[in-house]
């Protein structure tokens, strides 16, 4: 399961958070290159329904 969600990198340059849950049953959240990914409030929604998404689904209830 992975999402992709729209960020900026620090340079201002337009790219994707990814959010996964791996094998062993964790969210991982993978930013773009660099020490920053800016999300802008028309995105937070995604990031949040990927991350309950994903918590639903290790703990097995996902829909």
């Amino acid at each position: 399961m992975n999402w992709h969600i729209p960020c900026r990198d620090a340079t201002g340059r337009a790219r994707h958070l990814h959010v996964k849950v791996t094998d062993d049953h964790q969210i991982a959240v993978i930013a773009p290159p660099g020490e920053a990914a800016y999300i802008s409030p028309a995105h937070y929604g995604e990031l949040r329904d990927a991350l309950q998404t994903g918590w639903l689904r290790i703990r097995g209830t996902a829909p």
